[in-house]
């Protein structure tokens, strides 16, 4: 199956939202603290497949702590296993190569997912991932 990673517009939150209404995580394009904005968000990404969105990630801002996080990581269920949520931290990684990125709020069973990504557990338990070295 074919499908195209690219960044997410406004016009994609109905089905972003769709995807994130069984974990309880809203995207909106206002300047919120309470949900995910694309206003504010350093990337935000859908897997797109035949015109339906399919995956997302939302990747935000934390600089001033000297790293980007990867917030939410979504792939519907029907299509995992197809390579969508690699695709997705790739680009992200791809995009901030030159900082550490960091994945906010890890599924423990994931855990050999993100190391095959080159992410690792540091000493305060969370999973990042190191600058690219040049």
């Amino acid at each position: 199956m074919t499908y195209i990673v690219r960044a997410a517009h406004p016009a994609d939150i109905a089905a972003m939202n769709l995807l994130g209404d069984a974990h309880g995580w809203e995207v909106t394009t206002e300047d919120t603290t309470d949900r995910l904005s694309l206003h504010t968000a350093d990337a935000a990404y859908v897997c797109e497949q035949n015109g339906a969105i399919t995956g997302w990630i939302y990747c935000a801002n934390r600089t001033g702590w000297g790293y980007r996080a990867i917030d939410r990581l979504l792939v519907d269920p029907n299509h995992r296993g197809t390579g969508m949520a690699r695709a997705l931290v790739e680009q992200v990684l791809r995009d901030f190569a030159s900082e550490e990125v960091l994945i906010a709020a890890w599924d423990r069973e994931l855990h050999q997912f993100y190391e095959k990504l080159g992410f690792h557990v540091d000493s305060d338990d969370n999973m990042n991932r190191l600058p690219a070295r040049p």
